[in-house]
């Protein structure tokens, strides 16, 4: 997983119009409450704008890199969940 994010997830999605920032958590522990199973890292990504953002997903090179990160998963696949920041 860290290899593959380094050196074919994060060289692709530096190069996308309107990419502004990704960061991979990794947990360290479960201080209050229990984590979501089979959830040792989040990848939190962060563009522009949404419409920036799902036309990086739609581009040949997500198609291409995306599923080798998902080769990377063990169990299910991902969780996708959308925030907007609150000023």
């Amino acid at each position: 997983m860290l290899e593959n994010y380094h050196k074919v997830y994060l060289p692709a999605i530096r190069k996308q119009p309107g990419f502004v920032s990704v960061t991979l958590l990794k947990l360290r522990t479960e201080s209050q409450g229990k984590a979501p199973a089979g959830c040792p890292y989040r990848l939190i990504i962060s563009f522009q704008t949404e419409e920036q953002r799902v036309k990086w997903v739609a581009t040949d090179t997500h198609q291409k890199v995306w599923p080798t990160v998902e080769n990377t998963l063990l169990g299910p696949k991902f969780i996708a969940l959308l925030y907007d920041p609150v000023a």
